[in-house]
């Protein structure tokens, strides 16, 4: 099993779907995104709020403030276009570790935190083991002969599993096989999880620091905005730009402008 790969359109999609649950706040969404896929695929704020952003701007969700945080809900327009394409959402959704069938050796393999030897691929083995006709397909078209299913954990955390077929008839999986790939496998897994950690603590602090930015003043004649820019990858650092305008001149003369750099 590996991470959802969200061609175009899906994503913004199973937004509208999580947002269908319950109203959320953007950091809900991105855990949600994270536990509905078994920790494979990790969201960050850069990817979560500009669509949350465009879905506003197009009429298929709204927001409240709540607290000082934007509090997301869909709208009678998004559960159309939910509706419209509820068969492209389950379609995706079944490729995915939480709509595995029950006698998946995937599952096996994750609940078991064991790996699975297939020495020899029966038909029995696709139906038992693909939810979706798509998936059942290619593993068709690829012809395997036999499958070893590993265990993806770290840090005592099931991330996922890894299959690995092979289609020579001459040269199957066998036992010998297994503490290699085993290896392999956790070494892939540790390598998912430091990413999930690093886009964790980004997010956590991406939304920390935003919430830091001052509501500015409504002084006649000024117009101020404040932007954050995203942290320096070699510091960490991020800062605050500040935009003052002054409109109190005569109308047709130019406006003076001042911007200053805060860092945080």
């Amino acid at each position: 099993m590996s991470a959802p790969v969200f061609g175009h359109g899906k994503l913004r999609l199973y937004l509208l779907a999580l947002l269908d649950e319950r109203e959320q706040h953007g950091y809900d969404l991105m855990q949600a995104l994270s536990d509905r896929f078994g920790g494979t695929y990790v969201p960050s704020a850069g990817t979560i709020y500009p669509r949350l952003a465009r879905l506003e701007e197009e009429g298929l969700v709204t927001h409240d403030e709540v607290n000082g945080r934007k509090v997301y809900r869909i709208t009678d327009a998004g559960r159309q276009e939910l509706h419209d394409r509820e068969d492209e959402l389950a379609e995706f959704t079944a490729a995915h570790v939480l709509h595995l069938p029950q006698a998946s050796v995937s599952r096996r393999s994750m609940a078991t935190a064991r790996p699975v030897l297939l020495e020899r691929i029966t038909g029995d083995f696709f139906q038992a083991n693909f939810a979706s006709p798509r998936a059942r397909q290619l593993f068709c078209d690829l012809g395997g002969t036999s499958a070893l299913i590993l265990p993806m954990v770290a840090r005592r955390r099931t991330l996922g599993a890894v299959a690995m077929v092979r289609t020579a008839e001459a040269r199957r999986f066998a036992p010998g096989d297994v503490d290699l790939a085993e290896d392999l496998a956790r070494r892939a897994a540790l390598a998912l999880d430091n990413v999930r950690l690093y886009q964790q603590e980004h997010t956590v602090a991406d939304t920390l620091q935003r919430s830091l930015l001052p509501e500015l003043p409504d002084i006649a004649g000024i117009e101020a905005a404040v932007a954050r820019m995203a942290p320096e990858p070699w510091t960490g650092s991020s800062a605050a730009l500040y935009f003052i305008f002054s409109t109190a001149g005569a109308r047709g003369a130019s406006s003076t402008a001042a911007t200053w750099r805060c860092d945080t």
